[in-house]
């Protein structure tokens, strides 16, 4: 488990805060009890999927916290219905 924290709070630019507990800071971004160990909230949130943008990266640009990323579950939902088909018509333009 110590390796999987490890792990993300690098990946993820938390390492980089010498001035806070990364751990804590983590939590706090992901809106967790900021308990600064690793509770079963903090690992289920580190599990999930999402993307590969260090989370502090915009924070230390505009001094705000702003979600860059988003989680999805099981399986990203898709909210429109493509309909295509195949013709034997040529069109040059």
């Amino acid at each position: 488990m110590f390796l999987v924290t490890q792990e993300y709070l690098t990946k993820y630019g938390y390492m980089d805060q010498a001035d806070e507990d990364p751990l804590t800071l983590c939590q706090r971004m992901m809106g967790l009890p900021e308990t600064g160990t690793v509770d079963d909230a903090t690992m289920a949130m580190m599990r999930k999927p999402r993307c590969g943008n260090k989370d502090l990266e915009m924070m230390r640009q505009q001094n705000t916290r702003r979600k860059r990323y988003a989680f999805f579950g099981e399986h990203p939902r898709m909210n429109a219905c493509v309909i295509y088909g195949i013709t034997n018509e040529f069109h040059s333009r």
